[in-house]
C-alpha cells in the first residue's frame, strides 16, 4: 500500500496549492489552517483532491470533496462547511447519502432485486413479473418510498372492480416485494429505509376481499365423457399429461417439470423434486399408469417426460388442449380440479387421512403427536395408489387391467394406446 504522510499545514489558496511539491511516492496531505478538517491530498502523479476529515460517533472519517481544478478552493470550503453543519446537528453524512440513494430506488429495481435474491421457482418469478407489470405498470418507475398506503388502497379497490382474485394476487406480490426491501434496504446504521409496508393497510383495515376457494371436481358421471375427450385430443403429450395428473393427484407444475431421471420404470415410481412443499415427493404408480409411462418413454425426448421425441418440445401451453377437451366433453374443469378429483376418489375409498396427506404431499399438523411415529414409504402407498387408479378408471369406463398398446410415433389414431 502506498504510504501517506502529512506536510506542514498552511492556508489553502490557489497559489498555495500550486506550490505544493508532489511527493516522490505515495501521497501527501496538507491541512488548511483556516477551516478545521479541510485539506488536500497530493499524489506522486500530481493529482490534487480536496478532502474533509472529522470524527463521527467516535470514528475518524474522510470525505472526498472534488478534484482541484474541477472545483475551486471556495467551493471546497462550502462543501466542507455543509458537512460540518450536518455533523454538528448529529447527522452522519454517509448514512444520509446512503439513505437518499436507497430511497431513490424504483419499484422496478425492487422487483428485480427481489426476484434475483429470493429462491423462487421459474414459474413464480414469471407470474410475479407478469402480474405486477400488468396491474402496476404506471408505478414501476416510481420511487418505492413514494408509494403510500392510500395509493395501495385506491389501486386495490380499482382492481377489485374487475377481478378481486387478481387484485389479491397483485397485492400479495407487492407486499412480498415491500417486505423484502424493508429487510434488504437499510442505512449504514442498520435502520430500514422503508419503516412500514404500505400494503399492510389492507390487513389493518380488514379490506382484503374474501374469495370462496374452488371446490370443483369432475363428477363421477362426467368422468367417462371427459376421459373420451382426453384420449381423442390430437396432442399425445397433453393426452398423457391429463391422465397422469388425474391418476397421481400431481400439481400442474410438478407434472410438467417431471424429467426422465426422476422416473423409475423398473420399480414403478416417480419423484417430484420441485414441489410446493419444498420437499421431495416420491410416489408409486399403478399398473395402468406404468404402462402409459413406458409408452411415453418411447414417444418422448429428453429430459422431459411430457415432450415430443421428434421436436424435443416440452408440453407447456395447455390452453388449446384444455379448450378442445372442454368443448368435446362438455365438462368445465381446470388442471387443479383433477388433483381434487383424485383426492375425492381416495377419500371415497376410505383411504386414511395420513395416507391421503402423504399422497398429496401435504404436511402433517405439528400438534399431531401420532404423525411423528409414522413413516409412509412409497411402498406403503402403493396399495392405495392402485385402488385409486382402479376406481377412477372404472368410473371412466376403462378396463384397468387392459394392456396399454404402444402408439406409433407418427400417424397415430387419436386415443390409440388406451384400450377401453
Amino acid at each position: 500500500m502506498a504510504r501517506t504522510f502529512s506536510l506542514p499545514p498552511r492556508k489553502l489558496t490557489k497559489r498555495a496549492i500550486h506550490a505544493i511539491e508532489p511527493p516522490p511516492e505515495g501521497a501527501a496531505i496538507v491541512r488548511d489552517t483556516e477551516l478545521r478538517g479541510l485539506g488536500v491530498r497530493v499524489t506522486a502523479a500530481g493529482n490534487v483532491m480536496f478532502i474533509y476529515e472529522r470524527k463521527v460517533k467516535g470514528r475518524s472519517r474522510r470525505w472526498s470533496l472534488g478534484r482541484f481544478g474541477d472545483i475551486t478552493v471556495v467551493q471546497a470550503r462550502r462543501k466542507a462547511l455543509e458537512l460540518a453543519n450536518e455533523i454538528a446537528h448529529g447527522e452522519d453524512p454517509d448514512a444520509k447519502k446512503r439513505a437518499a440513494e436507497v430511497a431513490a430506488r424504483t419499484l422496478r429495481e425492487a422487483v428485480a432485486e427481489y426476484l434475483e435474491t429470493r429462491p423462487l421457482k421459474p414459474r413464480t418469478k414469471r407470474d410475479v413479473t407478469v402480474v405486477l407489470n400488468r396491474y402496476l405498470s404506471d408505478w414501476m418507475d416510481r420511487e418505492l418510498t413514494a408509494i403510500r398506503a392510500q395509493d395501495v388502497m385506491d389501486r386495490y379497490r380499482a382492481l377489485c372492480e374487475s377481478s378481486p382474485a387478481q387484485a389479491n394476487l397483485c397485492m400479495r406480490y407487492l407486499r412480498a416485494v415491500f417486505g423484502f426491501s424493508q429487510a434488504a434496504w437499510r442505512t449504514l446504521d442498520g435502520a430500514p429505509v422503508i419503516p412500514v409496508n404500505p400494503v399492510r393497510v389492507l390487513s389493518d383495515l380488514r379490506a382484503w376481499r374474501r374469495l370462496q376457494p374452488r371446490r370443483t371436481v369432475i363428477e363421477p358421471h362426467e368422468l367417462k365423457p371427459w376421459f373420451e375427450a382426453v384420449l381423442a385430443d390430437p396432442d399425445p403429450r397433453a393426452r398423457d399429461f391429463f391422465v397422469f395428473v388425474i391418476l397421481t393427484g400431481a400439481r400442474r407444475g410438478e407434472a410438467l417439470g417431471l424429467t426422465w431421471d426422476r422416473v423409475n420404470l423398473e420399480s414403478g415410481k416417480v419423484l417430484f423434486t420441485e414441489t410446493k412443499a419444498h420437499r421431495d415427493h416420491e410416489l408409486p404408480v399403478g399398473p395402468y399408469l406404468l404402462g402409459l409411462l413406458e409408452r411415453r418413454r418411447e414417444a418422448a425426448g429428453d429430459p422431459w417426460v411430457f415432450s415430443d421425441r421428434k421436436s424435443g418440445a416440452r408440453l407447456d401451453n395447455l390452453r388449446f388442449s384444455l379448450g378442445r377437451i372442454r368443448r368435446a366433453s362438455g365438462v368445465r374443469f381446470t388442471v387443479h380440479d383433477l388433483r381434487r378429483t383424485f383426492a375425492t376418489v381416495a377419500e371415497s375409498l376410505d383411504v386414511s387421512g395420513y395416507t391421503l396427506r402423504a399422497l398429496l404431499n401435504h404436511a402433517l399438523p405439528r400438534e399431531d403427536v401420532t404423525a411423528g411415529y409414522l413413516r409412509l414409504t412409497p411402498e406403503r402407498l402403493r396399495d392405495a395408489m392402485t385402488k385409486i387408479e382402479r376406481k377412477i378408471l372404472n368410473l371412466d369406463g376403462v378396463r384397468p387391467g387392459a394392456r396399454v398398446i404402444p402408439m406409433p410415433r407418427s400417424g397415430a389414431t387419436p386415443g390409440a394406446g388406451h384400450e377401453r
